[in-house]
């Protein structure tokens, strides 16, 4: 027996559990945080990047490798090193994102 629009399901196992989601019309709310605790946002204020991601930045780019029983996962740092790559493994499909690219490159 499906739910109701805003209605909880009441043979589902997460209902035994203390932190409950709160359901309005239909939407799942979690209350994660509480925005009262933020303070209000000052548009005479420069908004500040956070300095671990800037040093990032400076870092040299490495290729990262990822080796199993049945794969290979290569993740190139420039389109030269891509096309080398593709080179090497002609049949090797691309991932960008979560997506495959490219059953026709060649």
């Amino acid at each position: 027996m499906a739910a109701a629009v805003g209605e909880r399901k009441t043979n589902c196992c997460c209902m035994d559990k203390e932190n409950k989601d709160e359901y309005t019309n239909g939407h799942s709310i979690s209350q994660l945080y509480d925005p009262s605790e933020f303070m209000p946002l000052d548009p005479t204020q420069e908004l500040i990047f956070p300095p671990e991601l800037m040093t990032l930045e400076k870092k040299p780019l490495r290729q990262l490798r990822f080796k199993g029983e049945r794969v290979l996962w290569i993740q190139p740092t420039s389109l030269s090193e891509l096309l080398e790559l593709k080179a090497q493994y002609p049949t090797a499909k691309l991932v960008v994102g979560n997506t495959e690219v490219g059953e026709a490159f060649a």
